[in-house]
């Protein structure tokens, strides 16, 4: 009956919205090569939808050129669109589950947050304040995001992900949990004898398990991957000089979308009354299209300037200069919904003088530190990885040691935070970090 309720409270709210709202609410959150993509299908399906690419390469004829002019641009042979994403398959299971919205949204964040192998990047805690949401809500999310298909997505361990897949599969010979939670060290140096003791398995016992466990998949959203991973075209260029950031749009990828008026005014003239009605609905979605897509423009240049206006220290030194900010606060300044902010940045790209990355990175959740103030998980992540890029590789850093360092530099950060951290960014710990005279490890 609840879900009933919901599911009607749902569809009034959408009924409400015009086809027009809802197209812009859509494209608002296409990636590049995603609103390509819908640009493209719409002028095949109107003919008052013309469309003049600016990105091509010489040679190539001039003019204006529409869909069915020839070959698109070159960057386009640069984004790789597969069928399904891996986020748009966890989404359309999200909407089968009858999820109250606060969690719905707050798992479908979760699910952007998906890098290409199925784990989730970053921690709950930073995860939930970039959100603007409670920590507890974001783990209830996650329970739900790791029980969808393929099993294991969602993990933030190689651990986590080999024991969803265990959990999932009720023909899951018995030990293989066991050996994964208490013993992958073990088993992944091969030391079968101390597993064989302990769980009390035979030889043929212990066989099967580890046939079973080299079974299973360590990267279950890879599935979903391209055969190639998809240029990261920035949306947003940012040029910093002077104590001075310039923000532009990078549109050159986009085509110029034109209302062909002349056919328009052509039709008119010879098409019947029902015919005409026709025409007149062309039009209208013709120009929903156009404000559309210019909508996304002003949106994404508001809220990144925003972002920037927020984020000036990194600006001057990069990832390590990230203060804490979440979606919240851009909202409130740039007079906006957090769920409209939250599409605007999703899967859009920056370039700065720091690198190319999505703009979600620009968000970080606060760290307490010494003297009461806060920085952001972000820049301590930075710091950590350039404490470990600056050390002797002979004798690298414990995550003890490193803590020690950030602690005398007024952040206090625990050693388990450290490791945590270290692991997220995919960063080995001390001993295998060590080089030795020779130049091996």
């Amino acid at each position: 009956m609840r879900n009933h309720l919901k599911a009607e409270q749902e569809q009034t709210i959408s009924l409400s919205l015009t086809p027009a709202v809802l197209q812009s609410i859509r494209i608002l959150q296409l990636s590049g090569a995603e609103l390509i993509s819908f640009i493209e299908e719409q002028a095949a399906e109107n003919p008052l939808v013309e469309l003049e690419w600016k990105d091509r390469p010489a040679g190539r004829n001039g003019g204006a050129r529409t869909i069915n002019d020839g070959p698109l641009p070159d960057v386009l042979d640069r984004v790789s669109r597969p069928q399904t994403t891996l986020e748009e398959h966890v989404l359309s299971q999200l909407r089968m589950e009858g999820l109250p919205p606060v969690l719905f949204r707050a798992a479908a964040f979760l699910a952007g947050n998906l890098n290409e192998s199925g784990y989730l990047e970053g921690s709950l805690a930073e995860l939930a304040g970039t959100a603007g949401v409670s920590e507890e809500l974001m783990e209830e999310a996650l329970s739900v995001i790791q029980n969808l298909d393929p099993a294991g997505i969602g993990a933030r361990t190689l651990q986590e992900c080999l024991l969803l897949q265990i959990r999932k599969d009720p023909a899951a010979p018995w030990g293989a949990g066991e050996i994964v939670e208490r013993y992958l060290k073990a088993f992944a140096h091969g030391r079968r004898d101390i597993i064989r003791q302990d769980l009390n398995l035979s030889e043929e016992e212990l066989e099967e398990v580890a046939r079973y466990i080299r079974s299973l998949n360590p990267r279950p959203g890879l599935s979903f991957s391209g055969t190639r991973p998809p240029a990261a075209v920035p949306d947003v260029i940012v040029e910093y000089a002077g104590g001075k950031a310039t923000v532009a749009l990078n549109d050159a990828f986009l085509p110029v979308i034109r209302l062909n008026e002349e056919y328009a005014r052509y039709l008119q003239d010879r098409l019947s009354t029902e015919d005409r009605q026709y025409l007149q609905i062309k039009m209208q979605q013709a120009m929903a299209l156009i404000r559309g897509v210019e909508k996304r423009k002003q949106t994404l240049l508001k809220v990144t300037a925003a972002i920037l206006e927020e984020q000036r220290e990194f600006l001057e030194y990069g990832f390590c200069g990230l203060k804490p900010l979440n979606l919240k606060r851009i909202a409130e300044k740039v007079r906006l919904h957090e769920s409209t902010v939250s599409r605007a940045i999703q899967h859009k790209y920056i370039q700065t003088a720091h690198g190319v990355f999505e703009i979600k990175r620009l968000f970080s959740a606060p760290l307490r530190c010494a003297g009461g103030g806060e920085v952001s998980a972000q820049s301590v992540k930075a710091l950590i990885r350039q404490i470990i890029l600056n050390e002797d590789k002979s004798r690298p850093l414990s995550d003890r040691q490193i803590s020690s360092i950030m602690d005398g530099m007024g952040i206090r950060v625990s050693r388990r935070t450290v490791a945590k951290y270290r692991d997220e960014m995919r960063i080995p710990n001390r001993s295998l970090r060590t080089v030795t005279p020779d130049g091996k490890g």
